[in-house]
């Protein structure tokens, strides 16, 4: 696609620390590839792995080319894998004002990340593939010390009609990106391989923890993870909670067929719980002298086995300090049945660290009392 363009783009990218000779050709045919004009001899030693520089005449060129890179990658989801950064001149300029701007906000980026400069996203934005999204990352210090630099964040789509994303594009609009995520998709490798995680993430009211676990879901997500989300809240359903938000959401974007494979078994027990979704496979409301409470885990662990089972996944349960003892009870029910599922169950609560007996307290006695070396608490 061509079209207006700032007068240069500058497309710098630095690989993994084990960035090789091979690597930084393979880089390098992309980039040039794409209309990347090199300046310099090629490969500078970079803090972490080489970098590549390129200058492009148009932004959308500087855009797919690094879209390519990422995309090529071959560690595109490690910490080999590149970071990128698109700068160019404000409005009116033909320079940009600060020379060191894409070296300096190469130093923020993470492994995967291409980070867009205003001037330039303003250009790309319009045009941007299906494929593509950008995401507000906040501000960054001028060099000349005049003002601050708005940053974007050139994402790569993935279809997300299975999982409620939108709390997670809000809480991440306008974050910083210097979100230190590296231990948690670490845990997320070995979730996927078949070792599930159980992490509780939990923080004062005015923490971060909205924007790490919303970092965390959208990154996964585009990595190829399925994303489950529901949140516990004063009125949520006693006997499903954030479980059923998640899972209602995740029947919505399926067809009736994958219902009816991953229900099967159950689907009559889920009328009482999801009507909607009992509707479209047919069933009538279940009335076994099973109690309700019992046919809510069964449903759920059932279920949550098969999404996993299916693609590895990432269930983010939000606002776990509104959780009664039942839904926490629930909580690790569901978590020790799907202990040997590629899973990652990602637990949210606002912690005061004050109270004694809290939700936080009765997640982390919970938990330790059933799989104690799959859990892990961070707190912010």
């Amino acid at each position: 696609m061509t079209g207006v363009g700032v007068t240069s783009t500058t497309f710098l990218s630095e690989l993994g620390p084990s960035g090789d000779t091979i690597e930084c050709e393979r880089v390098q045919e992309i980039v040039f590839g794409h209309g990347g004009a090199g300046i310099g001899d090629g490969p500078v030693p970079g803090r972490r792995g080489p970098r590549i520089e390129a200058d492009f005449a148009s932004a959308y060129d500087a855009a797919r080319a690094a879209v390519a890179v990422v995309t090529a990658a071959a560690g595109r989801h490690s910490r080999e894998a590149p970071r990128i950064v698109l700068s160019g001149p404000e409005p009116g300029r033909r320079v940009p004002a600060d020379r060191w701007l894409p070296a300096r906000v190469l130093e923020i980026a993470d492994p995967g990340q291409i980070i867009v400069t205003a001037p330039t996203a303003v250009v790309v934005g319009p045009g941007l593939p299906g494929s593509t999204v950008l995401v507000h990352r906040g501000h960054l210090p001028a060099g000349d010390g005049r003002g601050t630099q708005r940053l974007y964040e050139l994402r790569l789509a993935a279809d997300d009609r299975q999982a409620n994303l939108d709390w997670a594009r809000r809480a991440v609009d306008g974050t910083s990106i210097a979100l230190d995520l590296s231990g948690l998709t670490a845990t997320w490798r070995q979730a996927a391989a078949g070792d599930a995680r159980l992490i509780l993430l939990s923080g004062p009211r005015e923490s971060h923890r909205d924007a790490v676990a919303a970092e965390l879901a959208l990154r996964l997500h585009s990595a190829g993870a399925q994303v489950l989300y529901g949140s516990w809240h004063p009125e949520a359903h006693a006997l499903g909670g954030a479980f059923l938000e998640a899972l209602g959401v995740y029947a919505d974007g399926c067809d009736t067929e994958r219902l009816r494979a991953e229900l099967q078994g159950c689907a009559g027990a889920v009328s009482g719980l999801l009507p909607d979704v009992a509707a479209r496979l047919g069933r009538r409301r279940d009335h076994s002298e099973m109690s309700p409470v019992v046919q809510a885990g069964d449903v759920v662990e059932h279920w949550i086995r098969a999404i996993s089972c299916r693609r590895p996944t990432l269930l983010v349960l939000d606002d776990a300090h509104l959780a009664g003892t039942a839904g926490l009870q629930q909580l690790c029910d569901v978590w020790y049945a799907c202990r040997r599922s590629p899973l990652m169950v990602l637990v949210s609560a606002m912690d005061e660290g004050r109270d004694r007996g809290s939700v936080v307290d009765r997640v982390i006695g919970l938990a330790v009392a059933t799989e104690p070396k799959a859990f892990s608490h961070i707190r912010l």
